[in-house]
């Protein structure tokens, strides 16, 4: 139902498609109906050159005959230059294949003293390379601080460092110092 709505909506475009069309094909119907008469008018001048024609046609059917054998003669010799031609290519084609090869072995020799060599430069390059991935590993640590550090205190350092730490640094002075053991107490809170 929907569907026969819509075309139903269409009708009307339809139709006004349908009457401009007829409207604008009626000029070329006019033009359609001079060309039919144009055609017969020129059906009359073919009829006449036809009569007149014919002796040109003998002339010329004499003309075709004597070069007959004129062209004949060419197309010989120019299938003689094609066989020259594709004895030619063969030749070149022979001794491409043939150069093909030589440098398909060449470059088959070079593959094999690559690859003889590759594996075990690479294997030296990575052994030699594997200390520094570590030294790098450790200065990325020490400077980006990429894994959080370990801390056995469960916390508590920072607490106590935060809180105490002061103190902590001035009893290592005194101990520097003295360059002995320096006995050093402070009083501690709880947070």
């Amino acid at each position: 139902d929907r569907r026969s709505s819509e075309l139903g909506a269409l009708k009307p475009e339809l139709a006004g498609y349908y009457d401009r069309w007829t409207a604008a094909f009626e000029p070329v119907l006019e033009l359609m109906i001079t060309l039919s008469e144009r055609l017969n008018a020129g059906d009359e001048m073919v009829n006449r050159f036809v009569k007149h024609a014919r002796s040109c046609t003998e002339t010329m059917a004499k003309s075709m005959g004597t070069n007959a054998a004129e062209q004949r003669a060419a197309a010989e010799q120019t299938s003689g230059n094609v066989g020259k031609l594709a004895e030619a290519g063969d030749a070149f084609l022979e001794r491409f294949d043939a150069g093909s090869r030589e440098a398909l072995a060449f470059f088959r020799r070079e593959w094999r003293s690559t690859r003889r060599w590759t594996v075990p430069l690479l294997a030296a390059a990575l052994v030699l390379a594997a200390p520094s991935f570590a030294v790098l590993g450790a200065m990325g640590q020490r400077e980006f601080v990429v894994f959080k550090p370990y801390d056995d205190t469960n916390g508590w350092k920072d607490g106590v460092w935060k809180l105490h730490g002061m103190q902590v640094k001035g009893c290592l002075l005194l101990a520097r110092e003295k360059k002995g053991v320096e006995r050093c107490i402070f009083d501690v809170t709880y947070p």
